[in-house]
């Protein structure tokens, strides 16, 4: 069995679940999750009940069996060890980003592991991409509220915009770990949209609404998208034609979602504020960057 870890917001926890779903296909083995709450960074809940998704909740005790700490202590003696290099020697059951294909051919009936990592990239989704989009299969459609955005959306030339604020101003530590896309990033990527859509009309999904009516500023009918849970506004942001994402997980997946073969996705060309191994091979090949 594979117990994969979900932490942080949905996008992340859908990278995890997306990694760990492949890797008990390729190794024919049950997968099973285990939510926890970051250490130090935003205090998320587990948010993929959104989707038609089955797997279900690993125990304490299984947990236990693979060696993954659930003590708060051991969590910070974990991340020493794996900052040190010898995380693999003491936790010889815990896949980890940085020992993954070596421990990918280790697993077998019988032998249970846990996977921890943010699994972000393209690479750990290579050749499963339509099998990953049709599991994220929302289980609901949006509110009343929606159904006339919604048909709009359908309708026109739409093109999402996501802005992310929130953590990335707020919080030290995300801060020190990501780029803030500023209102210069966004003008070049409307830009850039109408020198290729004929008359787009946009579509701002924002965790500061404010900061966006201030300072995205377009030609033709732009529509701030407020009061939504966080998995409509994914929802939405699928069904538009078109994408402007920041460097965000949770507009990354809005994207990706998206089913139009014909989709132009913008992205900014910088992701996180450091190099961050953990993050490779962010944007798929076909979509456009910007430098944000």
């Amino acid at each position: 069995m594979i117990i994969i870890n979900l932490t942080g917001g949905i996008g992340n926890q859908m990278f995890q679940y997306a990694f760990g779903h492949i890797l008990s296909k390729k190794s024919g083995v049950p997968l099973k999750y285990h939510f926890t709450d970051a250490l130090f960074c935003t205090s998320r809940n587990y948010s993929l009940d959104c989707f038609s998704i089955s797997t279900s909740k690993a125990s304490r005790e299984e947990v236990r069996k693979t060696g993954f700490p659930q003590s708060f202590l051991g969590r910070i003696m974990y991340r020493i060890f794996k900052r040190t290099g010898i995380s693999g020697i003491v936790y010889p059951r815990i896949i980890t980003m940085e020992n993954y294909l070596k421990k990918a051919g280790e697993i077998e009936p019988g032998n249970d592991y846990y996977a921890e990592g943010y699994w972000q990239g393209t690479k750990y989704l290579d050749g499963f991409e339509d099998k990953i989009i049709n599991i994220f299969t929302f289980k609901d459609t949006p509110s009343n509220n929606n159904v006339n955005l919604l048909d709009l959306i359908r309708r026109t030339n739409s093109v999402s915009i996501h802005i992310r604020r929130g953590d990335y101003i707020t919080n030290q530590g995300v801060r020190r770990m990501f780029d803030l896309c500023g209102k210069d990033y966004y003008k070049r990527c409307i830009d850039y949209i109408y020198k290729h859509i004929p008359s787009p009309r946009f579509f701002i999904f924002t965790d500061d609404i404010a900061w966006a009516k201030d300072n995205i500023h377009t030609k033709t009918s732009a529509h701030f998208v407020e009061n939504n849970k966080a998995w409509e506004d994914m929802y939405l942001m699928s069904k538009c034609s078109h994408n402007i994402i920041s460097n965000s997980t949770f507009g990354w997946w809005g994207a990706f979602l998206n089913k139009n073969k014909k989709k132009i996705v913008v992205a900014p060309n910088r992701w996180s504020a450091k190099d961050d191994p953990g993050i490779t091979n962010m944007i798929p090949q076909q979509w456009i960057t910007i430098a944000n």
